[in-house]
């Protein structure tokens, strides 16, 4: 402990007497001593003991440490304040605050079943072009939220020369546009403004050289149970059970699926008659199949959470022409020929047993 200058003390005893307009006597018989007890104090000649320290801190307002030093601690004393006065500013905002957490609360437990969830994992097709893309829509009362995640094309990567536009159609109706197409998309609308059976994704690409392509999708979204399952859960009325997205980055490491950009696992296999190109897309759970045939190249677009799959046969030598197009529910067995003869089906079932059951429990 620092050596306490006696004569600095009792100089600021006596200072802070004064400032009191108290007289020694006055001091002496707040603290229950003598008169000449303060004397000796403010001469230099002792200290007081412990507890009329106490006491003379209370009185002025000092800490013990102040009336040791013989002097205010202005810096301290400043810092305090500022502190004092945040405790009480926040003192009085949360006090504030809690009527609205209770509004907030309530209006919460009131409205909580007429909030509604709905999302789209699976992608429905235009007439030749196909947008991936993954919505969230969140609903109350009276407006609606849409998020959308991961907006890409097919059959088209857009390039930083292109001028691109997205609509976003409710009944033929635009309700949204944007020339900013970027990784997330947050808007909301009124309830009447929105028809959500009836939402549709469209893409317009102007290229360098003035050429314009259009790419549309139909969202087909699915309501959020929450007192049921699980979204990511397979039906019940199905015959097989599906992983979870753990176990299938697992299966697919395990079969030397090789990861890529945006959670895609990728595997290609050489054989005799073509070239096998295998993509997962775990955020969609859908696989798409590239199949270069000697003779002619297929794209399989498979969503092994629906049991379906689509496949379109081009042309080897002109790959933006068509020649076969079907659906197949592989579960349920129904086959739909759109156009062409449809003669490679048994070899894109094939593919597909063999490629997009890997999802399922063994």
């Amino acid at each position: 402990m620092e050596e306490v200058d006696l004569e600095k003390v009792g100089s600021f005893i006596a200072k802070l007497r004064k400032e009191k307009g108290m007289t020694q006597e006055d001091l002496a018989q707040h603290l229950m001593v003598s008169d000449k007890a303060v004397s000796k104090w403010e001469g230099g000649k002792n200290l007081p003991d412990i507890e009329c320290q106490r006491k003379i801190c209370k009185l002025f307002n000092i800490s013990m440490e102040e009336l040791h030093n013989g002097e205010r601690n202005v810096k301290e004393r400043i810092r305090k304040q500022k502190l004092f006065k945040r405790y009480k500013i926040f003192k009085i905002l949360l006090l504030s605050l809690i009527p609205i957490f209770v509004f907030l609360f309530s209006y919460f437990i009131i409205n909580f079943r007429s909030i509604k969830l709905y999302y789209s994992r699976d992608i429905r097709n235009g007439d030749n072009d196909i947008v991936f893309v993954d919505a969230m829509i969140l609903k109350n009362n009276k407006k609606i939220f849409m998020l959308l995640n991961d907006i890409t094309l097919v059959d088209y990567e857009i390039q930083a020369t292109d001028f691109t536009t997205l609509n976003i159609y409710s009944n033929n109706n635009i309700i949204y546009t944007t020339s900013d197409i970027r990784n997330e998309i947050l808007f909301y609308k009124k309830n009447q403004e929105m028809d959500l059976n009836n939402i549709k994704i469209e893409i317009i690409i102007t290229t360098i050289d003035e050429k314009v392509k259009k790419y549309s999708s139909k969202l087909n979204l699915h309501e959020v149970n929450f007192y049921n399952r699980d979204i990511y859960t397979n039906d019940s009325n199905n015959n097989h059970q599906l992983l979870t997205k753990s176990e299938i980055i697992k299966k697919l490491e395990n079969n030397n699926f090789i990861k890529k950009d945006n959670n895609v696992y990728q595997k290609s296999v050489i054989t005799e008659k073509g070239n096998v190109t295998i993509k997962y897309n775990i955020n969609f759970q859908t696989v798409n199949i590239h199949y270069d045939y000697n003779e002619y190249a297929i794209k399989i677009s498979a969503y092994y959470d629906s049991n379906k799959f689509k496949a379109v046969v081009y042309n080897k030598d002109n790959l933006n022409i068509a020649i076969e197009k079907y659906y197949y529910d592989y579960i349920n067995k129904e086959f739909n020929c759109e156009f062409g003869e449809c003669t490679t089906f048994k070899k894109v079932h094939n593919l597909v047993e063999k490629y997009v059951t890997l999802p399922e429990v063994e």
